[in-house]
């Protein structure tokens, strides 16, 4: 279960990043946080990852170990090393053979060759290192999966096939995404909309899409420019 408390993101020098907020998912639950750029989604994954470089307030709890798939995935590798001991760092050392076959899987399952944990990170595309990153955090079995953007820029069915991965976890996942076609397909999923820091509504996904409550959600579905 995750249980967050007026959870609030703030700069050292008092900026507002996200407003206090409070919400609750059962175990195994999924969440998407929604919004457009600017809107918080990362300020709140980083501060529920323990990694956030803000002043972060509030009480929250979640199922630990947790790991972050960050937006850009590039960052979230060393040039130095192969793509495959870096994701390795983060397998449970009592079940490392098991995590290396799933990672093997869920790399073809998202239209990339196994093989390629053999290079370096520059070897491979912006695109590629974000679906390597996933896989990799989905493989490690984590208590908690956080994933920030991770489809974005993603072909529409690589897209589906990494939602349909997200079904099949059995701990709970938070996803971030401004993208409102992915929404329309996360029936199942609670979720978050979030707009310049401030949370403005949130329900299972059916409810906000057949009946949204507020002007910018609708704007958002509809691909229109929210204000």
């Amino acid at each position: 279960m995750i249980r967050v408390e007026n959870l609030s993101v703030r700069t050292a020098a008092g900026a507002v990043l996200l407003e206090p907020l409070s919400f609750e998912l059962p175990p195994g639950g999924g969440l998407f946080v929604v919004g457009g750029s600017g809107s918080g989604k990362t300020s709140l994954v980083e501060a529920l990852a323990g990694v956030s470089p803000h002043r972060v307030q509030g009480t929250f709890g979640m199922p630990r170990p947790a790991l972050l798939a960050v937006q850009d995935a590039g960052r979230a590798f060393s040039p130095y090393r192969r793509v495959g001991p870096q994701l390795e760092d983060s397998f449970p050392r009592s079940a490392r053979a098991a995590a290396r076959a799933l990672l093997s899987e869920l790399l073809a399952a998202v239209g990339l060759d196994p093989g390629l944990t053999g290079r370096y990170p520059h070897e491979l595309s912006a695109g590629m290192l974000r679906r390597v990153l996933v896989a990799g955090v989905l493989a490690a079995g984590p208590a908690t999966a956080l994933l920030d953007e991770p489809t974005a820029g993603l072909d529409p069915s690589t897209r589906w096939t990494i939602l349909d991965l997200l079904r099949e976890r059995r701990c709970p996942v938070v996803v971030t995404t401004h993208d409102p076609d992915l929404l329309r397909h996360a029936t199942g999923f609670h979720a978050l909309v979030l707009c310049r820091g401030r949370l403005v509504e949130s329900g299972p996904v059916e409810e906000i899409l057949s009946a949204p409550s507020q002007p910018y959600t609708r704007s958002l579905l509809h691909c229109e420019e929210a204000t």
